[in-house]
């Protein structure tokens, strides 16, 4: 009787581990199935879009509101130089113009509605620059606003510039994009623009660690650099 009983106990887990193991299988078999027919769909999408003119890219841009990703997407699809991304860049601005007035409106009646004296306005061309207006501007004040400064935010719809203001009318520049690009060449301390001047790159020692690290040249620096060679160590450092 107690050989039965351990018999029938281990046929009962047997069951139930080939129970478990037919569950699971199912189940990545189920999975799988999934995976493959997301995959056939997205080959599917992504057939269609690259079939797409540009005519039909700008419509999509146009009609697509909240996903950003797919707006880019499609812009990036269509050629430059081509009628279609003229109007393309014409739309995007023309949609950018609109929220940053709106983002002043907002920032304003948000501002005032926490009991903040406060004003806030765009100007320039395209209203590309965004004023602040605080009737009290300390320096703490201008601390705790530039801890939660929003530059990528900004430079996606366009701002070139931000400035602060006080009840005087004195101003403080917050943020300009145009700074983002500037260093000082390595060797003589020149304003350089980034995107246009001379650089190349340096490996510098922290103690058993080496970092690459790109250094800035202006053009009569560079003109020096070409004739000592490529390394950088040969130049004189204005510091």
């Amino acid at each position: 009787m107690i050989k039965l009983k351990s018999y029938g106990l281990i046929l009962l887990v047997m069951s139930l581990v080939g129970l478990l193991f037919a569950c699971g299988y199912s189940e990545e078999r189920e999975r799988r199935e999934r995976e493959e027919r997301w995959k056939k769909i997205f080959a599917e999408q992504e057939e269609i879009f690259k079939r797409l003119t540009p005519q039909e890219h700008l419509a999509k841009m146009k009609e697509i509101k909240n996903n950003r990703q797919a707006r880019e997407r499609h812009f990036n699809a269509i050629p430059k130089g081509t009628l279609e991304h003229e109007e393309a860049l014409k739309f995007l601005e023309e949609e950018n113009h609109k929220k940053r007035i709106e983002w002043a409106r907002k920032m304003q009646n948000d501002m005032l509605d926490i009991g903040i004296n406060f004003e806030a306005w765009t100007k320039g061309k395209n209203d590309t620059i965004l004023v602040y207006k605080y009737l009290h501007l300390t320096p703490v004040r201008i601390h705790r606003i530039e801890k939660n400064f929003r530059q990528q935010d900004m430079r996606e719809i366009g701002f070139k510039k931000v400035i602060l203001m006080d009840g005087l009318r004195r101003e403080y520049i917050l943020w300009e994009e145009e700074d983002d690009y500037k260093r000082r060449c390595e060797r003589c301390g020149a304003i350089v623009d980034i995107r246009t001047c001379y650089s190349q790159e340096k490996l510098i020692s922290f103690g058993t660690l080496k970092a690459p690290v790109t250094e800035y040249y202006c053009d009569t620096c560079k003109s020096i650099l070409s004739k000592l060679g490529e390394g950088a160590g040969d130049v004189p450092s204005h510091k």
